[in-house]
């Protein structure tokens, strides 16, 4: 079943600071690309537990996601650059 990808305010400005901060800007476009492609389909399949939520993790960044079922959506909590940003209590 398809979800659709719905990303809050706070991890859209978020990921303007790891756009804003990264070397490969392109590098960040095709990855927010993927996340969406990624976790539309089978979502639970994509990514690895973080305290009741998940995480994908990409070669630039990494995002926390939360999968409502009932919605049919995953919703991008936060997203952070790795190895510099961690999550934070949502």
């Amino acid at each position: 079943m398809n979800h659709a990808v719905v990303w809050r305010e706070t991890a859209l400005q978020q990921l303007a600071k790891v756009w804003t901060d990264a070397a490969d800007q392109r590098g960040v476009n095709r990855e927010v690309d993927e996340i969406d492609k990624t976790l539309s389909t089978e979502p639970y399949l994509k990514g690895d537990d973080y305290f009741g939520d998940l995480y994908i993790l990409l070669p630039i960044m990494w995002a926390l996601f939360r999968v409502d079922d009932e919605k049919h959506e995953v919703v991008v909590l936060q997203v952070g650059r790795n190895g510099v940003d961690l999550p934070h209590d949502v």
